[in-house]
């Protein structure tokens, strides 16, 4: 974790990590950092302390993404291609439901700020839709993407959803409506994608090797 002042590391979480890391989150209070990879293993730790205060192994493939739920006490664990999104208690340890992907994931996990809302992408194209209240199957199902969905993020108030694809396409949704915008179809796979803390902007990579973010202003945002 970096100063945001000084850019030097704020914490170093290091002990038995091994392997490549291929997700990290923070928890919206910043006590709580998780991460895990290909050990498939998620370790949590307090931020301030440096402390592994959670550890959970046997985790059913390599860690694709982790989000906190906006409360702190929970986390949402996603593996790659696996068919299922777990959700766990952090001061408990438990298991407490499962997001069910029947074609595997493939994205990183976004939730909304009220933490009502989860979203993913699957490999045959289709983002995901939960109510994050109610595990199991997917409220809603949407497939416009040709190909696996490479990421997925929420506007600040959880009524846009952008996602990017292996096709190429950056779409904006309205959330819950299937009804998507294109906003940008490149001719290479689009990696991640993120929404401006005031939604006003859109900010992918690219896999070609140019080392460029593009930025986009969301149709309908005022200047």
């Amino acid at each position: 974790m970096l100063g945001v002042v000084d850019q030097r590391p704020y914490r170093r979480f290091q002990g038995e990590m091994s392997g490549f890391v291929g997700a990290i989150a923070v928890s919206a209070d910043r006590k709580l950092a998780a991460a895990g990879g290909r050990d498939n293993i998620v370790r949590v730790w307090e931020v301030e302390t440096g402390r592994q205060v959670g550890r959970f192994p046997g985790q059913p493939a390599a860690i694709r993404g982790l989000i906190f739920a906006p409360a702190g006490q929970h986390l949402f664990a996603g593996y790659d291609g696996a068919r299922s999104i777990r959700l766990w208690d952090l001061v408990t340890g438990n298991l407490e439901g499962e997001y069910a992907i029947v074609d595997g994931l493939t994205s990183r996990l976004a939730i909304s700020r009220d933490g009502k809302t989860l979203v993913a992408g699957s490999k045959t194209g289709a983002v995901l839709v939960w109510d994050a209240k109610a595990p199991g199957k997917a409220a809603l199902e949407f497939r416009r993407h040709k190909g696996p969905v490479t990421a997925v993020a929420l506007g600040p108030d959880g009524k846009q959803l952008v996602s990017a694809g292996q096709d190429g396409k950056v779409l904006l949704w309205e959330t819950g409506k299937d009804n998507p915008v294109t906003l940008a179809e490149m001719p290479w796979p689009v990696p991640d994608v993120s929404v401006s803390a005031d939604g006003r902007y859109v900010a992918y990579i690219n896999t070609h090797l140019t080392g460029t973010v593009y930025i986009l202003r969301v149709p309908g945002k005022g200047g």
